[in-house]
């Protein structure tokens, strides 16, 4: 209701319902969600996070999601190459996390050389233990790399639960806490958590595995703690929070799918799946760093050195944590 009202002033007139029964908040969630848009449709090249459950181990499958042409402007932009730099008539797009990189798009200038198409290939996933790593569009010419490309969605899975949809495709809605509008959601656990479930709450082993963490099917609300942080998932939520984030700032990466330094403390934005909200940066006061040798959790980014982590802290729930 309160998601209606910021979006749809007047909505209770126009609805035969009785909007204080839970009957009508369950039809109306359910409108809501058939109307939800796929993760990052908004942007002209992303990545989108899916598990794969063939069988009791599941998989962590990449997929590179892009329009068939882009304005030479536009490439430029998502691509973050400068106007200065030279653009070949033809590369090759390779989607790559960790040391695993397979083809996925062709890229040439059209005839009239006003835009790019971008030809997908067979296959556009990447899949299997790499696809835990960040995953990056890598532009190549004559198998030489020009340049990387930073996609939304293509975050490395962090330590904190990875959250998926209960439906067959299973797609990664959120990380960390989140409050989804569905019926029910699929957990990946971290391998070291304690889970507190509230009352009224069903939470099912659904005798999946995925990179070592136990996975469960949750309706309802639960605490997880990990050592001295807290997440909090609650479902059917009647304001949708699915997001997943991100780190930006000035980074260096140490070799080819090595570890990724920053100049700096980055700052965090959260990235909405819904296509009608736009990204925003976490605001600092709701930042905290720690050592990963251990320490207590600060607000105050001026020592930030060496190997850290850094969480997102909403609500007194850790939203997101990222090493």
């Amino acid at each position: 209701a309160n998601f209606l009202d910021q979006t749809s002033k007047g909505w209770e007139v126009e609805l035969p319902l009785r909007v204080e029964e839970p009957e009508a908040k369950g039809i109306l969630l359910s409108l809501l969600d058939a109307a939800k848009a796929e993760p990052f449709s908004r942007h002209a090249l992303s990545v989108s996070t899916a598990m794969l459950c063939d069988s009791s181990e599941a998989v962590i499958v990449r997929t590179l999601r892009c329009p068939s042409s882009l304005s030479e402007e536009d490439f430029r932009r998502v691509c973050k190459i400068d106007a200065t730099k030279e653009l070949l008539p033809r590369m090759t797009g390779y989607l790559q996390a960790g040391d695993q990189r397979v083809p996925a798009i062709s890229i040439s200038r059209s005839n009239d050389g006003s835009n790019f198409r971008l030809t997908k290939h067979a296959a556009t996933t990447l899949s299997g233990s790499q696809a835990f790593f960040e995953t990056a569009l890598i532009l190549a010419v004559g198998g030489e790399e020009t340049q990387r490309v930073s996609l939304p969605g293509g975050e490395a899975l962090p330590e904190s639960p990875w959250i998926f949809t209960a439906d067959e495709l299973h797609q990664l809605i959120g990380v960390g806490s989140a409050k989804p509008r569905d019926e029910s959601v699929w957990i990946a656990l971290p391998p070291v958590c304690e889970v507190q479930q509230n009352d009224g709450s069903e939470l099912f082993d659904v005798n999946v595995s995925v990179g070592g963490r136990k996975v469960v099917k949750l309706t309802g609300e639960v605490r997880i703690i990990c050592d001295d942080v807290q997440y909090r998932v609650s479902t059917r939520s009647d304001a949708n929070r699915d997001c997943l984030f991100e780190l930006r700032g000035r980074s260096k990466r140490l070799g080819t799918g090595g570890s990724q330094v920053w100049c700096g403390p980055p700052t965090v934005w959260q990235i909405p799946l819904n296509e009608d909200e736009v990204p925003s940066e976490v605001p600092r006061e709701q930042l905290q760093w720690k050592p990963v040798s251990g320490g207590i959790w600060g607000g105050n980014f001026t020592k930030c050195l060496g190997h850290v982590q850094i969480r997102v802290l909403q609500e007194g729930d850790t939203r997101y944590l990222a090493s």
